[in-house]
């Protein structure tokens, strides 16, 4: 074994690869098998063959934190019908396509989930979470819903919470949103 593959932490060396760990991934250029190599002061894929270097760029996700144009304090929160977290609450909201911008990631998934329209206002914060070996950036909007809410294909539930009564989130990038939300209000 070399001196760079005996580096790589356990979670690369002694169990299947996911798509998502570039070191054991294969090429997106030419599909050849990625081979551990120190750049950069870190242990990145690197393709033989074509010499194309893999990142493990973090994923972008555009949430919401919903009110109703009274603005009363209420939010609206999803409960999850899928993975990670199934039935857990959360802000509306999930990845942004790459030729997207994430403002019109946040109301397409408001969109989806809701299924009602929503003006999006205010940048919240740009937050940072890591997920096993994935990382996550999370881009947070103030948003108006518009109409009546119901649970889309991905929602189990859709409710409007006071803020002395919601239940904890999901994610704690999504509980942070919320508080940058209640300092602005």
């Amino acid at each position: 074994m070399s001196a760079v593959a005996s580096a790589l932490p356990q979670r690369f060396s002694r169990r299947p690869h996911r798509a998502s760990e570039h070191p054991l991934g294969y090429c997106s250029h030419c599909g050849t098998q990625l081979t551990p190599a120190l750049l950069e002061g870190r242990i990145l894929g690197r393709c033989v063959d074509c010499g194309n270097v893999a990142f493990n760029n973090p994923s972008v996700v555009a949430v919401t934190v919903l009110t109703d144009a009274e603005r009363d304090g209420d939010i609206w929160l999803i409960r999850r019908a899928i993975e990670p977290f199934i039935g857990r609450w959360a802000l509306p909201g999930g990845y942004v396509d790459a030729s997207e911008h994430p403002e019109e990631a946040a109301r397409r998934e408001c969109a989806e989930e809701v299924l009602c329209d929503v003006r999006i206002g205010k940048l919240l914060g740009v937050y940072n979470a890591t997920f096993e070996s994935n990382g996550v950036v999370v881009i947070a909007y103030s948003g108006v819903i518009s109409g009546v809410p119901s649970a889309g294909a991905e929602v189990l539930e859709v409710r409007r919470f006071s803020m002395a009564n919601r239940p904890r989130l999901a994610f704690d990038t999504h509980e942070a949103a919320v508080a940058q939300w209640q300092a602005l209000s």
